[in-house]
């Protein structure tokens, strides 16, 4: 989809027409909506839809316009009815039988508003279930771009913080747990560009975060941290289950402590137990069992897992230091830190305080509410790569606060889920040129889904072989915007029928464009191919 005012062009992907949506506005409330073809052989036409309210928000649309097979439309005069309104569009393609797309992602804009000199929302990318990074059409202002408040995600996830990338023009969010395979809207106000113009208020994008391959990790403990005599946080290496999680007698406390209740907090690893009251100055072994993850099929945390924690004496002066416990990677750019007890802000949220070997630089830190967890904003890792940690200077809450050891460090490794298929793809979130993603599900029944991503507009083909090297199905051939791609093959031939099980291969061809004279040239053909398997 891209939105283009009277500066630039700006891209972003929509499915499922294998498209990009434009919008443009002039004066008089002219707003201009086109789109790139879809490649289907028996395409008969397009439909645009619109309406005051976001289909996400159960909003329905009450327009629609059947502008036949071409590519553009432009809708003239919409503020005499929708005066400074903001009105929400989608496209669907639909074949010469009448059969219909599903809608694509949304787009919307205020009538009559003027975008000229304004920051523009291009795209949002989606890194893991508590990253997204936001992509503007130019450099922002950093005050505006890290305000947290500028941003809002609807279907209750919170905005943790917002770190601005060095290139100015990605801004990158933690946030609350997402669900997968949920659709999600950002809406954005108040950022500004450098020269003070700021984005249209409400500004908004749509997004799905995809379904994940299947899980087989159980749940583990990762740390305990102790708010009080009475109340504690315990912290999984990663999200689970609520009524699991939620279950008094699925937790057990030594020395007589008993649990009275169990609640899941906001980021769906951390548990808040309230207890009866623990003795000062003793150590306490917390046992779990039977929580689960949220994976399709639960996996459940090890029979017994304990932990060990300790209550500082209620008279006595808290001597001792935070330490580290554990690093989760949430992707590609984000981890998370894990601490021995609850840290202080403003240190915990120094990025000097934190330093990554190999070369990745640190963008920014964030506390999390649970206190005890630091989401770390970084450059992006390479895959399968040991990092090391480094921590320095980071307090704990203590009246007279204890420092972390100077130089305390851990060890950790990024290994990129999405791109199993091997070869010489880089990761989602730093790709270079092009890159092509293994397809998921895999191996599938009826339909899976391809994605890739390029860097600037391109002119691509997209098709699936069999092992024989046939052509199969022609996914696409366009020219397609920069940004992540996804394309859906329902397991047919170009003719429409059935592929029997078995492998298959598809190809992602890629033509550079290079200078000659005063022409633009395709030349020097790219290619990547990865497997799949069809079950039937």
């Amino acid at each position: 989809m891209h939105l283009m005012t009277k500066k630039k062009p700006i891209w972003l992907t929509i499915l499922p027409l294998l498209a990009s949506t434009l919008i443009s506005t002039g004066y008089a409330g002219t707003v201009t909506v086109s789109w790139d073809p879809n490649p289907e052989p028996d395409l008969a036409g397009y439909k645009i839809y619109l309406g005051r309210q976001s289909r996400h928000d159960g909003g329905v649309y009450d327009g629609l316009v059947d502008v036949g097979n071409q590519t553009s439309f432009t809708f003239n005069n919409l503020d005499d009815k929708f005066p400074g309104e903001r009105i929400y569009f989608a496209v669907t393609a639909y074949d010469f039988s009448g059969n219909e797309s599903a809608f694509s992602d949304e787009v919307s804009i205020v009538v009559g508003a003027s975008n000229a000199n304004r920051p523009e929302l291009v795209a949002v990318n989606v890194l893991g279930e508590t990253q997204v990074d936001v992509i503007f059409s130019e450099p922002l202002e950093v005050t505006s771009a890290q305000t947290q408040a500028n941003y809002s995600i609807s279907n209750g996830i919170q905005v943790l913080g917002a770190v601005l990338d060095a290139n100015q023009t990605t801004v990158h969010l933690v946030t609350s747990a997402h669900i997968r395979g949920q659709t999600y809207t950002l809406t954005v106000s108040g950022v500004k560009d450098l020269d003070g113009n700021e984005i249209l208020a409400g500004s908004s994008r749509s997004y799905t975060l995809t379904a994940a391959p299947a899980d087989t990790e159980p749940p583990s403990l990762v740390s305990v941290a102790v708010l009080d005599a009475s109340h504690l946080e315990v912290i999984f290496s990663e999200a689970v289950e609520q009524g699991s999680a939620e279950n008094n007698n699925n937790y057990r406390i030594d020395n007589g402590v008993q649990v009275l209740q169990a609640k899941r907090q906001t980021k769906h690893s951390v548990v808040h137990l309230t207890t009866t009251q623990h003795q000062p100055g003793l150590t306490y072994t917390l046992t779990v069992n039977n929580v689960a993850d949220l994976a399709s099929t639960p996996n459940t945390i090890a029979e017994n897992s304990s932990i060990t924690y300790r209550v500082e004496s209620g008279g006595q002066t808290d001597t001792t230091p935070p330490e580290l416990v554990s690093v989760v990677v949430q992707g590609p750019t984000q981890i998370d830190v894990n601490f021995s007890e609850p840290v202080e802000k403003s240190s915990a949220e120094d990025k000097n305080n934190y330093a990554i070997d190999p070369g990745v630089q640190v963008l920014g830190a964030i506390l999390d509410g649970n206190l005890s967890t630091v989401h770390l904003v970084t450059a992006a890792h390479k895959k399968d790569v040991e990092y090391t940690l480094t921590v320095s200077g980071v307090r704990d809450r203590a009246n007279t606060p204890n420092s972390i050891a100077a130089g305390s460090t851990i060890t950790y490794m990024f290994s990129s889920e999405e791109d199993l298929g091997g070869g010489d793809n880089s990761n989602p979130a730093a790709p270079r040129s092009f890159t092509l993603f293994q397809n998921y599900p895999n191996p599938f029944n009826p339909e899976t889904e391809i994605r890739f991503y390029l860097d600037k507009q391109r002119s691509v083909e997209l098709r699936v072989y069999n092992t024989l090297g046939q052509v199969v199905k022609s996914l696409v051939k366009a020219k397609l915007p920069a940004g992540f791609h996804t394309v859906v093959w329902d397991g047919t031939n170009d003719a429409g029928r059935q592929m029997p099980s078995g492998v298959y291969m598809y190809s992602l061809e890629v033509k550079r464009e290079v200078q000659k004279g005063n022409l633009l040239v395709n030349v020097s053909l790219e290619r990547r191919v990865k497997k799949m398997t069809l079950v039937r």
